[in-house]
């Protein structure tokens, strides 16, 4: 109960020093997938179908990054430059095509590549290229 008088101090201005060893927080947005990772270019096991009407929410200049991975999900590749910019990768199930007597689905990729702020600044895939 000593204590008590100092606790409610600490409450009313809003936190008192401690000697917990918590990391500092970063300033700026969180990034869902730091550095790099994944498979460019790499062939997925089941990939969902491609669908270009999946991006329509997107605007470059204002979508983040986060909202990109929480929209689509974990990606196939990611990469974060030097600069602090960054993009991430999916594939997709593409059309059908023939090959000899077989056929075979066609992979596609969209590309989503973020400033240093972690904000789009360029959307690609199949029929669309924007933020040049």
């Amino acid at each position: 109960m000593r204590h008590l008088p100092v606790l409610v101090l600490c409450m009313l201005l809003g936190g008192c020093a401690t000697n917990s060893s918590a990391p500092p927080t970063a300033s700026g947005p969180v990034d869902p997938y730091p550095g790099s990772g994944g498979r460019f270019f790499g062939t997925p096991t089941w990939p969902p179908s491609f669908k270009p009407d999946k991006f329509s929410a997107f605007q470059v200049g204002v979508t983040t990054k986060a909202q990109v991975a929480a929209a689509l999900g974990k990606p196939d590749g990611w990469v974060a430059r030097p600069d602090g910019s960054s993009q991430l990768e999916y594939a997709y199930g593409g059309p059908t095509t023939r090959i000899g007597t077989q056929s075979a689905q066609r992979i596609v990729y969209a590309f989503f590549t973020f400033d240093a702020n972690k904000t789009l600044s360029k959307m690609q895939y199949p029929g669309h290229d924007e933020g040049r």
